[in-house]
């Protein structure tokens, strides 16, 4: 057994069990999960259908058809599973170009999505409350996404608001909300829904980046100089394969925030003057990030006040200003890293990067810019087919919160 070997316990599109030799059989399946996807995750598997399978049972175009995931690393047994609705197949080919066998195998490229995409596409959503919005959040996605997963509300967020939905697209409603959030425990007020899977099972989380940084590291991944018979089953689980960051991870440039911001605020028929000031964030390696000055203005907008909203300041306009401020640092500290596949690494959750430094052989100490805890924002789990190793592999997408001056390293 080798670092990254899985067995699949299912794998099903349609009626069709990929497992099964007889019926057809499959190539590469890559399964993609992104944290600014509120609709889920989505899958492409190769199929190889030597016996017509796809036709006989009529899939193209079968939307109500389900796919069925569902595979455990050898090394810890955790399962990984998912559930998609097919979409539709691509690139057929029929081997006519290699001229070998009987010209009947077709290759497929399937892919699948999660239901809910399915569902808002079809959907609109109609609503009128007054309430917090991480409350209308949470309709939006049993109503308007009719979504029957769990939905976990891990920050409320402040204030009583007044809102309607018109026969909106939930997709829509769900993004006009992301200026309209205040958060009750973390400044920032940058919420994020998605779905997570874990244990075989999938399930919405609302949170702020904030919020998800203060989590504990659910596997440290180191970058290795060498791996060799003489690794390590642990260093070869968690090693980095390849790594790539930008100039920004380890030389910050925030540019994107404005010196002042003037915010007529509906709910309370006011004009809010924010004006910006140096914040401190505390996130992963408890860094602190300050705002460059920057001059900008807004243009005036009128709308008139609906008196169901709370009669006192709703914090919109700070929060907007907060959201700015904390997502122009966030994006500017992304990475990507190629580990080998661990089911304990999930969307949102936190790892340890341990990079060494390439410019002294000598310090075992580790790269101080590159080194801090980063939230898994994106996922492309690879699953080759057998006979290659490491078989099963994670893209990540990270960003770390924690930026430490005097790096004494590459940067």
């Amino acid at each position: 057994m080798s670092v990254g070997d899985i067995k699949i316990s299912k794998l099903k599109v349609g009626d069709i069990d990929l497992t099964d030799f007889n019926q057809a059989t499959y190539g590469e399946i890559n399964i993609i999960e992104d944290i600014l996807n509120t609709y889920g995750a989505a899958c492409e598997i190769q199929v190889i259908d030597h016996s017509d399978a796809m036709g006989k049972t009529k899939m193209n175009g079968s939307f109500d058809k389900d796919i069925e995931i569902a595979f455990s690393t050898l090394d810890s047994g955790k399962q990984v599973g998912f559930k998609f609705k097919f979409l539709t197949p691509k690139n057929l080919k029929d081997s006519s170009d290699s001229r070998e066998g009987s010209l009947k195998n077709k290759i497929y490229d399937v892919r699948g999505v999660c239901s809910e995409l399915l569902s808002a596409q079809g959907n609109h959503f109609k609503y009128s409350a007054t309430e917090p919005t991480s409350k209308m959040v949470e309709q939006i996605l049993k109503k308007g996404y009719k979504t029957d997963k769990q939905v976990d509300i891990q920050e409320q967020t402040k204030g009583q608001r007044r809102f309607e939905f018109k026969n909106q697209h939930p997709l829509k409603c769900l993004q006009m909300l992301n200026n309209e959030h205040v958060s009750q425990q973390n400044k920032s007020s940058a919420f994020v829904c998605f779905q997570r899977s874990e244990n075989g099972t999938q399930k919405y989380i609302f949170a702020t980046f904030e919020h998800l940084f203060k989590q504990s590291p659910v596997a440290t991944l180191k970058q290795m100089t060498a791996l060799d018979n003489g690794s390590s089953e642990k260093d070869k689980q968690n090693a980095i394969l390849s790594l790539n960051v930008s100039e920004s991870f380890f030389t910050p440039t925030r540019q994107f925030s404005k010196a002042e911001q003037f915010s007529y605020n509906p709910t309370t028929g006011k004009t809010d003057q924010v004006a910006q000031k140096p914040q401190t964030y505390t996130v992963a390696g408890k860094t602190t990030y300050k705002t460059p000055p920057t001059n900008a203005t807004s243009v005036p907008v009128h709308t008139v006040k609906d008196s169901a909203n709370d009669k006192t300041a709703t914090g919109v306009a700070e929060a907007r200003k907060n959201r700015l401020d904390f997502m122009s640092h966030l994006t500017q500290n992304h990475a990507t890293l190629e580990v080998v596949g661990n089911p304990t690494i999930t969307l949102g959750s936190i790892v340890k990067l341990e990079i060494p430094k390439k410019s002294n052989s000598e310090n075992l100490a580790g790269e101080t810019q590159f080194n801090a805890e980063a939230l898994v924002v994106s996922i492309k789990h690879k699953i080759k087919p057998a006979g290659q190793s490491p078989r099963y592999t994670m893209l990540l997408g990270v960003i770390k919160g924690g930026f430490k001056e005097g790096g004494d390293g590459n940067g």
